[in-house]
């Protein structure tokens, strides 16, 4: 395709004026003018539109203890589908978001793994010593909860409404753990910085 050569011939022209601007070193002389070989040696990526996917995760499953034979076909069934990946919302490099959406949603999607015919001790919300989970959840309620949960999640992370420690990689200083430290460094007359967060498949902690 002469058209495209000629469009790949000025872009690579472009690039190595760019590289002598910045001084990033480039010989010519090489073979293909000092860049990789075909076909990677220069690619254009269109920026100019975007696509979102609407839901980062969907299911819809009966419960274990479901029998056709007595209990009928189940109407809307949809096994697990969770995407991961910076492709779930707003695929853009330039924002320098990939990373936290690429393992939000792997964390993401594991926990709905973990949790798709968890109705004992999974409500949709964060654990609580007030209200404890007594009985198993209705099985539709239970399913809601799910979706539910999914779409929040599915939103904190194309918005980036990350928590304090997930945004910045370290445990909250008036934290539990790094207050305890703190007495205890005090107490040997040291001083102990502040330890890395370690983000868990749970998502109460990685999101606002």
């Amino acid at each position: 395709d002469k058209k495209k050569e000629a469009h790949k011939a000025l872009l690579k022209k472009f690039m190595t004026q760019k590289a002598k601007e910045l001084g990033i070193p480039i010989d010519e002389r090489l073979p293909n003018g000092g860049f990789v070989e075909e076909p990677n040696d220069v690619m254009g990526f269109d920026f100019s539109e975007f696509y979102n996917c609407e839901k980062s995760a969907a299911c819809m499953v009966p419960p274990l203890e479901w029998d056709t034979d007595i209990d009928d076909e189940w109407e809307i069934h949809c096994p697990l589908v969770a995407l991961a990946g910076d492709a779930v919302a707003d695929p853009n490099w330039l924002l320098g978001v990939g990373l936290q959406r690429g393992w939000n949603s792997a964390f993401d999607a594991c926990f709905y793994a973990d949790n798709i015919y968890n109705n004992k001790t999974f409500n949709g919300k964060p654990p609580s010593k007030d209200e404890p989970i007594e009985d198993p959840i209705e099985w539709f309620q239970h399913m809601d909860n799910m979706i539910n949960l999914m779409q929040t999640l599915g939103n904190a992370s194309r918005d980036s409404k990350l928590s304090c420690e997930m945004e910045t990689g370290m445990l909250d200083e008036k934290g539990p753990v790094v207050i305890q430290i703190r007495n205890q460094s005090a107490m040997r007359k040291g001083d102990a910085p502040v330890p890395q967060y370690l983000p868990e498949v749970e998502p109460w902690g990685r999101y606002k």
